[in-house]
């Protein structure tokens, strides 16, 4: 029995959010057409991309495609911001889930003193015991958030 595959693309491909310096802002609608014409059937969330989850699904629908997820970040090893960062993933989820999408992806944001260490950290760089436990915590809820809207 062959196997049905759809694949999926991140438009950070057309505008890099991360580093925006390294490509032109190009419009969201450009972007949907060309991962379309190139064959793809869903695509992450772009920050460029409609704000009502209606208007999203409808533009994805046109060309054949759904939204596959969104990404989000925040520093989780601050106690003192969970509250406000669990608030800010409830409703990024929401919005996921009702733009069409299954999945909350999550990662720590870039942190000066750790990029600067890339590829060559030591012991000496690793997170502490408190705040590792932190960033945990708050990641176990934000995944329990993320169940409430219906998102893996």
């Amino acid at each position: 029995m062959p196997l049905a595959v759809k694949l999926g693309v991140v438009p950070i491909l057309w505008n890099n959010d991360d580093v925006p310096e390294l490509t032109p802002d190009i419009p969201y609608s450009r972007v949907l057409d060309e991962m379309a014409q190139a064959g793809y059937a869903a695509s992450e969330l772009g920050s460029n991309y409609p704000q009502e989850p209606s208007v999203l699904r409808g533009e994805l629908a046109q060309r054949g495609m759904v939204l596959s997820g969104g990404y989000f970040c925040a520093d989780y090893t601050d106690r003192q911001t969970h509250g406000s960062i669990v608030a800010q993933a409830e409703k990024k989820s929401r919005f996921l889930a009702d733009a069409g999408a299954q999945y909350l992806v999550v990662a720590d944001c870039l942190h000066p003193e750790r990029v600067a260490v890339a590829g060559r950290a030591k012991l000496e760089h690793a997170l502490s015991y408190e705040k590792f436990r932190a960033m945990a915590d708050v990641l176990n809820e934000i995944a329990r958030a993320a169940d409430r809207a219906g998102l893996r």
